[in-house]
């Protein structure tokens, strides 16, 4: 269909190539023809083609998958299996007798179809879908993609690097009816200090009745000169983790003579000096019985009895007999090796730094795939234990591959220090009423101890999300999933908790769960108001683009790889790395900082007022108590009425930081005298000249407060930006910036950044659609005082009006602020005149879109300070307020307009179980009504601001990245969503301050001018 066919060579801007691409790429796409001819004359697959080539594909040659090796019998001896074509079985931990070779083989494996019948031929399913990893490349580099196929090979190829060393000899065969195996390991002497283990290998044979291995890992310290030590579980022994493996994964038939080597998974671990690590080895049957293990062994008569090792002598016997010399087990640590790089040599000419490089690239993320949303916790009082039933089919779907379980905002109480959580499956046809366990078809899959702090919690009372990693990924099939865990103490008593739990509805006795009325108790079940909640994660792979080397194994850009930062009084050294040319360059250096100025206030007058709920944070001390200076210590306050020193804590109370007095309860105002000695603060940038490799420092201008705002830029082209020092006085703190892209994006999760750029992409393409075709756009303001802007409170119902984008007005949001003179002026025709601004992370978006798009964007801001998401009067589901809301949106619509919505809540419900439900609701709204959605994050509260932590902080973000995240049932369609996380939390921290300057608008919880800035470049990054 090529019409002008001008010959032109692949690159031509020319028009006329330009239609008869797309005339072809129609006819291509959309033709009904199995094949096309593009301009060069070659004959291409059309998407016809290509879907009825798959569809072939699947007819003729791919792997037929059975659930059950019954099934796959059934279907070999009616036909339905043609000859030569593969079957796999997956998940089906039985065995059976091989009709083609009469040996004894796993259900579980690969077969292939011959004359005689189905044959068994391996154990490693890769349609097992436990096995398989999503791989999501967030890059378009020549390197990843001419090694794309060579990777996918590598993938699958990646090994085990064993850590210690021991090669058998010998065997404790099955005819010894020995059990129950284990072994140590000493840090420093069977593996290095500071090196990661993640698996224990070891050759293994189990007796006939057993079906699953139990791997045990323990740490105990090094047994000094002499010592032999005892086996695993003696007292101060701790256990790190315990789980099953079905044995037809590991490809071990049970009763078989031949060992099998095994590769066990264990949870990434660092070794620590002096420390013993016990593996312990047990094959059990499915009621959870000992059953005999063979295991092989070498000569090492010198070592001591720890890691010989040790046995049990009988399945029943409950004490571990030596390993008597000169014998020793041969079991070894490894760790993981996620890529092959000798697999991707193989099949790909590039030099070993490359190689190394992409296999660096590779890293994982887990994605929520299933949740149940907690809106309260049951606080802490006497209950221990919890569990619930995971519906298959229902609450996860059949197929799912889960690599994580998440409790909600859990508890533990004082001194819990690990936990432990086991996963049962009982079939769909079992009982769901009765507890774990419970059931005849009830199976245990997984029983493993976590401590505290890989759980990502602390025995502390606070409500936070604990996550269990489960050591190997678990394929869903059609048996339901219940799971429990409970917390213990140190010396293993039950330890009182609490977990997150939402309405019940119309949940199932065992999906609303079950738990323990006090730590002695047995699981009971749980009221039927409620419902426990949790939340289900798989892996995904990810390339971080950063990682990466380009197409030639050089770094064409001066690049900063690494960067070592240490201070001593006011100098600082510095070491870092940087990529030059295919170079790698080491840099080191020291800068001496100029000390900020100091002074002492002999007799300030201040009034001694009520702090506004009592709070120290900033912007509640009255205005009347804040001093002249910050950074104040050696306070003394003195009564103007009569001299009296009142005293701190029960008169009055300081924010030394920030500084500002205040009474310290309610009562009548003081007019009293302060005296305290002050430091003011500078952010000064360290870089490193390119030219030279010299470093070098610019100073920003010091000041008493909102020193942040006025950190200086880099002002040469040839400087790299390393990190901002916080100089107050004579000290200061590090917040580097080397890492840091165009004001917001830090490479460490860049791959995360551009995972979020092109969904939220998708989410807004009906926006980007009608900004391409030139269609009006409305953009509406739905939040808090950080879009509103406002200087008084605005209506309800209208938006815009004279109270909103004021920010630099009397009693605006940022009025406090210097610099705010450089913010322009508008005169919005409401009668105010030019008093309106046009300023904050959502007008920055804004201004993008008009920029980018050269329309103008009509902005009907809805914003109310102070408001939250839940549905009191004029928060984000009060009615009214709602109603509004959606009415702009379907005046948009009917009006011929685009319109999307920017939801702004959370900075006034930090730590709140109920904001992920209530913006869905708002979402719901706004999709059904015809808007897009955008749902930003929560800027960082300032560092002194009683009541909320960032733990607190980094919750209320994630429930709002879920919301935004969620796809609609009804509608389909989905949120953008602005990640504030990434922008200021302690890994990133892209802007460089200190946690004293965020918020820096009124230093509690108002986002200043830098922080804003960065808000509104992460707001645009989806406009393309």
């Amino acid at each position: 269909m090529t019409k002008y066919n001008t010959g032109n060579p692949v690159g031509s801007s020319s028009p006329l190539d330009l239609y008869d691409n797309a005339e072809n790429l129609d006819a291509g796409i959309n033709g009904p023809g199995h094949t096309w001819v593009d301009r060069k004359g070659a004959t291409r697959k059309s998407w016809v083609g290509i879907e009825f080539d798959f569809q072939k594909f699947l007819a003729d040659g791919s792997t037929i998958e059975f659930p059950t090796w019954a099934a796959a019998a059934a279907a070999a001896e009616a036909g339905q299996i043609p000859q030569n074509r593969q079957a796999a079985v997956v998940g089906d931990e039985g065995t059976h007798v091989d009709p083609v070779s009469g040996a004894t083989v796993p259900n579980s494996g690969r077969y292939v179809m011959v004359s005689s019948g189905l044959q068994w031929a391996a154990a490693d399913v890769l349609s097992q879908k436990a096995d398989r990893v999503e791989l999501e490349t967030k890059v378009n580099l020549p390197v990843f993609n001419s090694y794309a196929d060579a990777v996918s090979q590598a993938l699958s190829s990646g090994s085990v690097i064993p850590i210690s060393s021991r090669v058998p000899t010998g065997v404790f065969g099955l005819q010894l009816a020995l059990a129950n195996w284990s072994v140590a390991f000493h840090a420093g002497e069977d593996m290095a200090v500071g090196t990661y283990f993640d698996s224990v290998s070891a050759p293994i044979g189990i007796g006939s009745a057993a079906t699953r291995i139990r791997v045990r890992l323990w740490s105990r310290a090094i047994p000094g000169a002499g010592g032999s030590g005892s086996g695993p579980g003696a007292p101060g022994d701790l256990l790190l983790e315990d789980s099953y493996i079905a044995a037809s994964e590991l490809g071990i038939v049970p009763g078989a003579t031949d060992l099998v080597d095994a590769t066990l998974p264990l949870n990434y671990r660092e070794v620590e000096v002096g420390t013993s690590y016990l593996v312990e080895l047990d094959a059990v049957d499915n009621a959870g019985q000992r059953q005999p293990m063979a295991v092989r062994n070498l000569v090492a008569s010198a070592w001591t009895q720890e890691r010989r090792g040790y046995y049990r002598n009988s399945t029943s016997s409950n004490f571990w007999s030596n390993v008597n010399a000169p014998n020793a087990l041969a079991i070894n640590l490894g760790r993981a090796q996620l890529i092959s790089i000798p697999q991707l040599s193989s099949v790909v000419t590039a030099n070993s730094t490359e190689l190394e490089g992409i296999g660096a690239a590779f890293d994982t993320l887990q994605k929520e795939v299933a949740a149940k949303v907690a809106t309260a916790d049951f606080g802490l009082s006497d209950d221990a234990g919890w569990a619930a039933m995971i519906k298959s089919g229902m609450d996860i779907e059949v197929g799912s591959v889960l690599s994580a379980l998440v409790i909600p905002r859990a508890r533990l109480a004082v001194g819990a220090t690990h936990l432990i959580l086991s996963v049962r499956t009982r079939a769909a046809s079992g009982n769901e009423a009765l507890v774990p366990g419970g059931d005849p078809s009830d199976t245990l899959v997984l029983r493993k101890t976590y401590t505290v702090a890989e759980a990502g919690t602390a025995g502390d009372g606070v409500a936070r999300d604990i996550t269990f990693v489960f050591p190997t990924e678990y394929r869903v099939d059609d048996r339901n999933i219940i799971f429990d865990w409970i917390a213990y103490t140190d010396s293993d008593q039950v330890a009182v908790s609490s977990q997150g739990y939402r309405a019940a509805g119309s949940d199932s006795a065992g999906r609303r769960g079950w738990y323990k009325t006090t730590p002695g108790a047995g699981f009971g079940p749980l009221n039927s108001a409620f419902s426990l909640c949790w939340s289900l994660l798989s892996r995904k792979l990810v390339v971080r683009p950063e990682a990466l080397p380009d197409s030639t194994g050089h770094w064409s850009i001066d690049l900063v790889t690494s960067a070592e930062f240490e201070v001593t009084g006011l100098s600082l050294a510095v070491r870092l790395r940087l990529g030059r040319g295919g170079a790698d360059l080491a840099v080191t250096g020291a800068v001496g900082i100029t000390p900020a100025s100091t002074g002492l206030v002999t007799g300030e007058s201040r009034i001694l007022a009520a702090s506004l709920n009592n709070y120290v944070a900033f912007a509640y001390a009255p205005v009347v108590g804040r001093l002249t200076n910050a950074n104040v210590g050696g306070v003394v306050v003195t009564r103007q009425s009569d001299g009296a020193v009142l005293s701190l804590g029960s008169d009055y109370q300081v924010n030394g930081p920030l500084g500002a007095v205040m009474r310290a309860s309610a009562g009548a105002d003081v007019p009293v005298k302060v005296a305290y000695n002050w430091a003011n603060s500078r952010y000064s940038l360290v870089y490193l000249d390119a030219n030279t490799l010299q470093l070098g420092v610019v100073d920003g201008i010091e000041k008493a407060r909102f020193a942040a705002e006025f950190a200086p830029g880099i002002g040469v082209s040839s400087r790299i930006p390393l990190a901002y020092l916080r100089v107050v006085g004579a000290s200061m703190t590090v917040h580097p910036v080397w890492a840091v892209k165009d004001g917001y994006l830090h490479r460490d999760i860049s791959a995360q950044w551009e995972m979020d750029r092109r969904r939220n992409a998708t989410a807004m393409r009906s926006t980007l659609g009608a900004l391409r075709s030139g269609k009006p756009v409305v953009g509406i303001f739905y939040g808090d005082s950080i879009v509103a802007m406002q200087n008084a409170t605005p209506s309800t119902t209208v938006p815009n009006g004279v109270p909103r984008d004021r920010a630099t007005s009397s009693g605006g949001y940022i009025s406090i602020q210097p610099l705010t003179d450089a913010i322009p002026l508008y005169d919005f025709g409401d009668g105010a005149g030019a008093v309106h601004t046009k300023w904050g992370f959502a007008r920055a978006m804004v201004a993008a879109i008009e920029d980018a798009y050269g329309q103008e964007v009509s902005v009907q801001n809805l914003g109310i300070g102070g408001t939250r998401s839940d549905s009191a009067a004029s928060n984000g589901l009060d009615p009214v307020r709602l109603a509004a809301l959606t009415g702009l949106i379907q005046a948009a619509v009917s009006g011929g307009s685009k319109p999307f919505v920017l939801i702004n809540f959370g900075m006034n419900e930090v730590g709140v179980a109920t904001t992920e439900a209530n913006v869905r609701q708002i979402l719901d709204a706004v999709y059904a009504a015809g808007g897009d959605a955008i749902v930003a994050g929560v800027a960082r509260r300032n560092l002194i601001d009683v009541g909320y932590t960032d733990d607190q902080w980094r919750y209320t973000n994630r429930a709002l990245r879920r919301a935004a995240e969620y796809v609609s049932p009804e509608t389909g369609k989905s949120a953008a969503f602005i990640d504030t996380v990434g922008l200021f939390d302690d890994a990133y921290n892209v802007i460089g301050i200190h946690r004293l300057d965020n918020c820096g608008a009124n230093f509690t919880n108002h986002p200043g001018i830098r922080e804003h800035a960065a808000m509104g470049k992460a707001a645009a990054a989806w406009i393309d």
